[in-house]
Order: C-alpha cells, then structure tokens, then sequence
C-alpha cells in the first residue's frame, strides 16, 4: 500500500468532457401502427338484472344497519340515561341504522361493476389532464 505525500495536494478530479455544440431536438415520425395487435381491453358483462342487485344489497345491509342501529340505541339508554320511550330514542335508533346503511349503500357502489367503471374513466382522465398539462408545459418552455 502506498503512502501519499502530505504535501502533495494535486487534484486527482478529472472534469467532464464539456461538448460545445448546443443540443439538437430531433423529431421522430411514428411508425405505422395498422399493422399491430390492439392493446388488452377489459370488459365487464353483467348477467343479473339492477333488481337482483337492490335485492342483494337489501339482504345484507338492512340486518347489518338494524344491528347497529340497536346496539346505539343500547349505548344511548345505558350510556347517556336516554329514555326508552322517546323521541331522543327514536332519533339514535334511526342515525345508527341511517348512517350505517348509507356507509353500505356509498362502499356497495363503488366496489359494484359499475363503480369500478366509473372510477377507472375518472382516474383515466384525470391522468390525461395531468399528462396535457406536462406537456403544454415542457412546449412552452421549448418556446
């Protein structure tokens, strides 16, 4: 192993090689693409009818949504002293059982076939605008 000299303070950085001649942006044609196979696609067939569907999300939301909703109205009578025979009963039996077959109905929506289709054409389009809007700004710093 050799020793360096503790005097020696030459440099050992060898800069980048810097070409004078300004960059050129080159415009290439696109190939023809008649000639190739179309992209994957993904289709979705629905064999059931809306009705069967409002029939499926009835079965399992409203014993789901009448559970909750009496589970709080047991929390409301123990927790807070609410009456039984009340309106304020009434009123925290029917927000449970409301805001859990609402939680139900936005979460089987957007999970069903169609939702799935409505959410993938928004992300789509919202990737498109971003995509605009980086390309409109690469041109006009081009410019």
């Amino acid at each position: 192993m050799s020793k360096r000299n503790q005097y020696d303070h030459t440099s050992r950085y060898v800069p980048a090689y810097r070409d004078p001649s300004p960059q050129k942006h080159i415009y290439i044609e696109p190939a023809d693409l008649a000639g190739l196979p179309t992209a994957a696609m993904t289709t979705v067939e629905i064999r059931t009818t809306h009705s069967d569907k409002a029939k499926a999300f009835q079965i399992v939301s409203v014993p789901l949504a009448l559970a909750v909703g009496a589970g709080s109205l047991i929390v409301g009578l123990v927790g807070w002293s609410v009456p039984l025979f009340s309106v304020a009963a009434l009123a925290w039996l029917w927000s449970g059982f409301l805001l859990t077959w609402l939680a139900a109905w936005v979460i089987h929506n957007v999970v069903s076939a169609d939702g799935i289709a409505l959410l993938h054409t928004m992300w789509g389009w919202q990737y498109l605008k971003r995509d605009q809007k980086a390309r409109l700004k690469r041109f006009e710093n081009e410019l």
